[in-house]
């Protein structure tokens, strides 16, 4: 049984100018124990996926059109407050992509970790004490005792990101989702928070979707990698088969925007064109119009993900 599952799910955004769908029949699952990576260009609905996870779009201007959200096989698109809070930090735990954005300027680190452990039950000045210093250490946050005082404008980016991945394991979860972990930080503090979040994977026996735009980031750690376009998968495939054997053409076009280290001489070449507007999307295909291999069923006839372990959304893959 999966641990997550996520079935023909469809989410728009109202607006002033109309609705605008930005998540497109979405199929995806999770086992227990994965470490699974989307991947996409800033705008593919990767983010809003991550949210709608935990109903953390709000409502309105979202509004699900279609489609479930299973977690440990309970409904969480129908659960009430008190259910969404039991499952929020303690079954699920989210790190986002600014830690600056989500750690409050005029509190201590000490009293906003204090606040996540009393969210999730635990009592007590010296229990709550022992238990924030416990997650620093796990952080490997250097001198845990002394950084409960100090406050976030204190810290490095990268330490401030420690922060934020302490309180997302504070209720013990089953999940953890990082949105972009890495992105507001330099190129060393990255790999240190991505080695970082694969030790936790691993000592925690946590299950993990990582997203991200990066296809380096996303191929340092997990396992599977789910990549979207304008708000569909167009393709999902074990790592070593996605790097080896890409299907798609957006799924090239990204593969072959990335510089080789190895081959300095071969030049990054970029996808032409751009995301669509997600309030006039184009018909068929989404990425028809950037494709070099476009026919007119790519146009008229929108292509369903198909294969067994390696499944890709292309009428080319697919005739």
């Amino acid at each position: 049984m999966s641990l997550l599952e996520i079935s023909r799910f469809r989410l728009a955004f109202d607006g002033y100018e109309g609705r605008v769908q930005v998540l497109n029949g979405i199929d995806l699952s999770l086992a227990a124990g994965e470490a699974v990576g989307i991947v996409g260009e800033t705008g593919c609905g990767k983010s809003v996926l991550a949210r709608s996870i935990l109903r953390l779009n709000p409502t309105p201007p979202a509004r699900v059109l279609e489609g479930s959200i299973r977690f440990a096989d309970a409904d969480v698109l129908g659960m009430d407050e008190a259910s969404l809070h039991a499952l929020r930090g303690a079954a699920i735990g989210m790190v986002f992509q600014d830690p600056a954005t989500y750690l409050n300027p005029v509190f201590t680190i000490g009293s906003q970790i204090a606040d996540v452990l009393r969210a999730h039950g635990l009592r007590g000045r010296a229990a709550i004490r022992v238990r924030s210093i416990e997650l620093l250490d796990a952080v490997r946050l250097p001198e845990a005792a002394a950084l409960l005082a100090r406050y976030p404008h204190e810290l490095s980016g990268g330490m401030r990101q420690r922060v934020l991945i302490a309180q997302a394991l504070a209720g013990t979860p089953k999940l953890l989702i990082a949105d972009e972990p890495t992105t507001a930080l330099d190129v060393t503090i990255q790999g240190q928070i991505l080695t970082l979040i694969a030790d936790l994977v691993r000592d925690f026996n946590l299950t993990l979707l990582l997203i991200s735009h990066d296809l380096g980031v996303i191929g340092a750690i997990c396992r599977r990698i789910v990549v979207m376009y304008a708000g569909n998968i167009v393709e999902d495939a074990p790592a070593g088969s996605l790097f080896a054997d890409p299907r798609h053409p957006y799924t090239r076009g990204l593969l072959a925007a990335v510089p080789d280290l190895e081959h300095p001489d071969r030049m990054p070449i970029g996808i032409p064109g751009s995301i669509p507007s997600l309030r006039t999307p184009p018909g068929g295909c989404r990425f028809h119009p950037r494709c070099a291999l476009a026919t007119e069923r790519c146009r008229s006839e929108v292509p369903v993900l198909l294969g067994d372990t390696h499944r890709t959304a292309c009428h080319a893959v697919n005739p």
